[in-house]
């Protein structure tokens, strides 16, 4: 499988606080919970998502989906954060934003 980049990726972001929570962004909605790190190991365990719909091209459906199925990350040297799916599943990449 390819990559499948986000046509607005400003509009699906993803922070993690250092206390152990983290926000994301999903296009129109927003979810937030907690994270737990233990060597390259990363578990996401999703809050409540805004029950907001989005508009038809939206992938923030299955990018919160995703997000409740990261197992793994990785900094890449560029500074990429690659998070590994489940079951070997692909990856999400994230880039620092420049604004």
């Amino acid at each position: 499988m390819g990559l499948s980049p986000i046509p607005d990726p400003e509009r699906y972001l993803l922070r993690l606080d250092e206390d152990g929570s983290f926000i994301a962004r999903a296009d129109c909605k927003s979810v937030g919970g907690t994270y737990s790190l233990s060597g390259s190991d990363l578990t996401l365990d999703l809050g409540p998502t805004t029950k907001r719909t989005c508009g038809e091209d939206s992938r923030s459906d299955t990018y919160v989906n995703l997000l409740g199925k990261v197992a793994t990350y990785e900094i890449h040297d560029e500074g990429a954060l690659a998070l590994g799916l489940q079951d070997n599943a692909g990856y999400m990449y994230f880039y620092v934003s420049a604004g």
